[in-house]
C-alpha cells in the first residue's frame, strides 16, 4: 500500500519534467496527421484537405539534415581536416593521421582556448 502511494507521488512530482515532452509529442503527431484529421479528429472534407495541403506546402520542412562537416566548418574547423578524413586511403571513421574525429575536435577546441 505504501509503495503504491510513493509511485503515484513520484509520477505526480515528476510531471514538470515529462509533461512538456508529452505535449510536444502530441502536437507533433497531430501536425503530422493533419491531412487525416489529426490523431482522434474527424476526417476533413475535400475542401478542408486542399486548404491543409496548401498550408503544408507553404511551411518549411521541420526535419533538417545538416552533415557534421558543415557544422564543423561553422565552428571554425578546417576544411582540409574534413577533406582528409574522407580520403579514399583513410580508414572509416578516422582522420588521415589515424585520429578519431572526436579527439581531433577536442584538440582544436583546446587550441582555441575552449578547454573545460
Amino acid at each position: 500500500m505504501n509503495s503504491d502511494i510513493l509511485k503515484i507521488l513520484i509520477v505526480v512530482l515528476g510531471m514538470p519534467i515529462w509533461m512538456p515532452f508529452v505535449k510536444a509529442l502530441w502536437r507533433e503527431f497531430n501536425r503530422a496527421m493533419r491531412e487525416d484529421g489529426g490523431l482522434f479528429g474527424p476526417s476533413p472534407s475535400p475542401l478542408q484537405r486542399a486548404e491543409i495541403v496548401r498550408e503544408l506546402s507553404r511551411e518549411e520542412d521541420p526535419l533538417v539534415n545538416e552533415p557534421l562537416a558543415h557544422v564543423m566548418s561553422r565552428q571554425g574547423g578546417s576544411a582540409a581536416a574534413s577533406r582528409s578524413s574522407s580520403s579514399p586511403g583513410a580508414a572509416p571513421g578516422r582522420g588521415a593521421a589515424g585520429r578519431t574525429p572526436a579527439r581531433s575536435a577536442a584538440k582544436r577546441a583546446a587550441a582555441r582556448g575552449l578547454r573545460r
